[in-house]
């Protein structure tokens, strides 16, 4: 049973605090955003030992007009560097959410 489709991908590879790591933000057709660490081989190749770091949710019922499956559909997903934070489109509203969310883990570290 498929929980849902991934369909927009946005990568950061200028991540962590010395601007060292890829992060790699995959989009879902229900407003989900999933976030992976990415860890390169030695000679730049992708690894098996990447790393699942969080799932998000994207969707805001409060900031959009309603709370549907038409609702949910993620249009876009944008990283603004500026701002470090995710642009997220769906046909009613924009939702900007923050790439790094260390307050909600006590052991992440700035």
């Amino acid at each position: 049973m498929v929980r849902y489709q991934l369909n927009k991908i946005v990568v950061d590879t200028e991540a962590g605090p010395y601007r060292n790591r890829t992060i790699l933000f995959l989009g879902s057709s229900r407003g989900t955003i999933l976030k992976f660490l990415i860890m390169p081989n030695q000679d730049n190749t992708v690894t098996s030992s990447n790393i699942f770091l969080e799932e998000l949710e994207g969707f805001n019922p409060d900031r959009c007009a309603e709370d549907s499956v038409q609702a949910r559909q993620l249009l876009s997903l944008t990283l603004d560097r500026a701002s470090h934070t995710l642009l997220l489109a769906f046909p009613s509203c924009v939702v900007r959410v923050p790439v790094a969310r260390c307050q909600l883990y006590s052991r992440c570290m700035k």
